[in-house]
């Protein structure tokens, strides 16, 4: 179980947007919405966490028999201001940045009640769902480690998407497995844009301190969310690397503020000492993403890409 200070309120993205949704808690399933939201008509409820609900959702005038759409919604009249701020956060950010890396978000209404977004249904699942059993063994059972030439690969898509982020101003502050959907033909999205802040705004840096995941929170990020940046995010990209090639994260402990410790403290494991068919020049760029100091990591998303490419070509024999 990840620990989360402050739990995401785009938490749920990764249980709606792809094609393996309908099997969450929380009043899932039968439920709908009723009535219509702006042009969109909901289906069925496929995931409940809170005060947001998540639905399948279909154009009013358009084609009814397969959800190609979801919808999110705010279900109470004047929810809590935090998930109202991320709701008004992932639509600026989609807004505003335009990648295949990045996920869409295809109409907002978020100025006043009811509070909704409307986004496509990915298919694949979560790149931490590929490593654990579905439901059921037979529907979706645990996948195989990505070979390192695929980790590598899996690792410049979603760099490519941080660098369309960074570009418009923003950082994405919760990249992890559970927020990355990979479908079939191994494309990547990024999803969960709750806590994409704008750098040039310390109201919202603060609003959103200490927020996500910490197993892959950059060591300033835990100190003072003013004081993260761009490299913040090149850095959790480097624990999912880690974690990928590795099978397992680069900072454990029984207790969060163990796991904070070691993020701020304490050097990653040599990770050929975990897995020695990594090559050294891989187990290089890894340990550079998770230096402790800004300043010694790559230091755009566009660098840490033009990498990973170099060194995916390199090791394409790795599949």
């Amino acid at each position: 179980m990840h620990r989360t200070v402050v739990k995401s309120f785009a938490a749920l993205a990764s249980a709606s947007l792809h094609g393996g949704i309908g099997r969450a808690g929380g009043g899932a399933g039968d439920r709908n919405a009723g009535g219509a939201f702006g042009r969109w008509r909901p289906g069925n409820c496929l995931h409940a966490q809170g005060g947001t609900e998540v639905y399948e959702a279909f154009p009013r005038h358009g084609e009814q028999h397969q959800a190609r759409y979801v919808l999110k919604r705010l279900r109470d009249v004047a929810p809590d201001r935090t998930a109202v701020a991320a709701l008004r956060r992932e639509a600026a950010a989609a807004r505003e940045v335009r990648s295949p890396h990045v996920v869409a978000v295809l109409e907002a209404h978020v100025d006043a009640p009811p509070f909704y977004l409307v986004m496509p249904r990915l298919s694949g699942r979560t790149l931490a769902e590929r490593s654990t059993p579905g439901p059921t063994s037979i529907s979706s059972p645990p996948l195989a480690p990505p070979s390192i030439a695929a980790a590598l690969g899996i690792a410049r898509q979603i760099a490519s998407g941080l660098a369309a982020l960074h570009a418009a101003g923003r950082m994405h502050g919760d990249v992890k497995p559970s927020n990355l959907i990979i479908a079939p033909d191994g494309h990547v999205t990024l999803i969960d844009l709750g806590f994409a802040r704008r750098f040039d705004d310390p109201a919202e840096a603060e609003a959103c301190f200490v927020l996500g995941t910490v197993d892959y929170l950059a060591p300033e990020a835990v100190c003072s969310r003013l004081h993260s940046d761009a490299r913040s995010d090149l850095y959790s990209l480097g624990v999912v690397l880690f974690e990928m090639l590795a099978g397992r994260r680069p900072f454990v402990g029984p207790t969060t503020a163990d796991v904070v410790q070691a993020h701020a403290c304490e050097p990653p494991p040599r990770l050929r000492e975990l897995n020695s068919s990594v090559p050294d020049d891989v187990a290089e760029f890894v340990a550079g993403l998770l230096a402790k100091t800004p300043l010694r990591r790559p230091q755009s998303a566009t660098e840490v890409v033009e990498r990973l490419a170099r060194l995916e070509i390199r090791h394409f024999d790795l599949r």
